[in-house]
């Protein structure tokens, strides 16, 4: 099929001489079946999804008629869409003929004219799932972007945001200037790995009071570490805990790994170098770093935290995936890792998605893989102390294709359990128990959570043991959505807060005032760069205080 427009800008030509006034524009155009895949790309910062086979270029309009100017690695040269019409929107990005996770944009602006050339407000990214296009959650500006003139020329700008999964992409937003267009030098995709903080965060004890304080890691240049412990009603100064630590691209976590009840800061630098560096707290700030392990979780592997020997020391696991699908484990004696030793050799393969958790419920962590697809098998390791056991299946159908999975104990009796989201406009949530040696069936706990793009969350807000469930609505209310587990299933969903977290902030979960019921935080991450928190009464969250007024400035990396 051929597909044939004119376009008369008119107005006397442009540069210069009449035959620019008249554009014929005449394309050869395909249509091809939608064949349902499954997202199966590892983490890998280097890999650039806009380069994959089958990448197509789409955009509100084309100046100059070229898709390939923003992507072909010169960002010297540019596209726009000036088209002498008065645009709403603008948008350039990608589809693929399959479905890809991502969680990061790199969008590098083109030539800014007199009279446009630039985005002026509403800048945001948008995922194609199940042919209609929707905003992405958790989304992170780097640098700021000024929505004038001054965001260009040939300026990178990294939109980070929560991990999803797409046949399509694009960067999206109302156009600047009198003639309303936008140019662009070049847009990258990428999948960087879940940042562990999806369904509830990382909440972490520093000074071993019983309440929970938050960190902030600036990576980039300085690499500094700052913390805010909590007083039970707002958070403290913020002080520079540690300087040089966790630098750009490195990777990092929380965890008491020195067994001593204050929770510390590792970093994974991965790369060539694959060292492992932790800064143990004192209570009052994180002491000198050192060098725990080298060449442990390499690029492109899977690293994470836990308390895989039972000794109340977290240890570290990195997995390999790809077709190795091996399973290493570095165990903390206090004072540094262990030599790495492959724990498991044949599990997570492929692009499947692995986490942690203790779900035979003897104290000591296990690891679990979910295949997603078709099949979408749950499959198990657990631990002995010293190795994992082969991996067994537990479930046989959880958590298909593109829905997310969490972990976590749902009914309160030590064993970690599964929990996952189909949002959408389903948006239910099923649930499947832990009986130690399997999982049971996945049962319908829910219908109407989280619909949309709305955040969901796990955590204990009644304080009685169990899981219960949250979702954020961000938007312009930002309500927050609260279903308390009850029974075999949990009860219904009620509005807990009328404005908390809207478009733009990050919201996460944990018990600040130290009462045992998790509340919630929500850091603006913009120049104003707040920290909002609303402490939980066990029916409802109260007000919405600021508890700090400058912590987590864009790009950081807030827990």
């Amino acid at each position: 099929m051929w597909l044939q427009s004119n376009v008369c800008p008119c107005g006397g030509g442009y540069p210069n001489g009449e035959h620019w006034a008249y554009t014929f524009s005449l394309r050869r155009m395909r249509l091809e079946p939608h064949t349902a895949t499954t997202a199966d790309n590892r983490p890998d910062a280097a890999r650039n999804l806009a380069r994959e086979a089958g990448t197509v270029g789409v955009e509100r309009a084309t100046h100059f008629g070229d898709t390939a100017f923003y992507n072909d690695g010169n960002r010297s040269q540019s596209e726009d869409d000036w088209n002498d019409e008065r645009k709403g929107a603008s948008w350039w990005g990608y589809t693929w003929p399959r479905e890809y996770l991502m969680n990061k944009v790199a969008f590098t602006s083109g030539q800014v004219f007199a009279d446009g050339g630039w985005f002026a407000r509403d800048l945001r990214v948008q995922v194609r799932r199940d042919h209609e296009w929707v905003d992405v959650t958790g989304l992170r500006i780097t640098p700021d972007y000024p929505y004038d003139n001054t965001a260009g020329p040939h300026r990178t700008y990294e939109l980070g945001f929560d991990p999803i999964d797409g046949d399509g992409v694009r960067v999206i937003g109302a156009p600047g200037g009198t003639r309303t267009f936008t140019s662009i030098a070049e847009l990258a995709v990428y999948y960087t790995g879940t940042s562990g903080k999806m369904y509830g965060g990382s909440p972490a004890d520093f000074n071993d009071d019983g309440k929970d304080d938050i960190v902030t890691f600036t990576q980039g240049s300085t690499a500094d570490v700052y913390v805010s412990a909590s007083t039970g009603s707002a958070f403290g100064a913020s002080g520079k805990w540690r300087d040089r630590f966790a630098l750009s691209g490195e990777t990092p976590y929380t965890g008491d790994f020195t067994g001593d009840g204050k929770d510390d800061i590792v970093t994974f630098t991965q790369g060539s170098t694959a060292d492992v560096y932790v800064s143990a707290s004192t209570g009052s700030a994180f002491g000198a770093s050192g060098k725990w392990r080298d060449r442990f979780a390499l690029s492109g592997e899977t690293p994470y935290t836990g308390d895989f020997t039972g000794d109340g020391k977290d240890d570290i696991v990195t997995f390999t995936q790809g077709s190795t699908a091996d399973v290493y484990v570095s165990a903390s004696t206090g004072t540094t890792f262990a030599t790495g030793s492959k724990w498991n050799d044949w599990f997570a393969p492929g692009g499947e998605i692995p986490a942690v958790g203790d779900f035979d419920g003897d104290g000591k962590d296990d690891v679990v893989t979910f295949t997603r697809g078709d099949s979408a098998d749950v499959f198990v390791a657990t631990s002995t102390g010293t190795g994992f056991r082969a991996g067994a299946k537990w479930h046989d159908f959880f958590a298909p294709h593109g829905e997310f999975p969490a972990v976590g104990d749902v009914d309160g009796d030590g064993k970690d359990d599964l929990i996952v989201f189909t949002q959408g406009s389903t948006a239910d949530v099923y649930v499947a128990l832990s009986t130690g040696t399997s999982f049971g069936p996945a049962v319908k706990a829910h219908d109407q959570f989280a619909p949309g793009a709305e955040q969901p969350r796990v955590g204990d807000f009644d304080g009685d043991g169990k899981a219960d469930l949250a979702s954020f609505a961000n938007g312009t209310a930002g309500g927050v959505t609260v279903a308390l587990r009850e029974g075999d299933g949990f009860g219904a969903a009620a509005s807990w807060h009328g404005s908390f977290a809207p478009a733009g902030r990050f919201p996460y979960t944990g018990d600040y005032d130290g009462d045992g019921k998790d509340d919630i935080v929500a850091f603006t991450h913009s120049p104003s760069a707040e920290v909002q928190v609303a402490l939980s009464t066990g029916t409802g969250f109260s007000g919405a205080g600021k508890w700090h007024d400058f912590f987590g400035l864009p790009g950081e990396t807030a827990l």
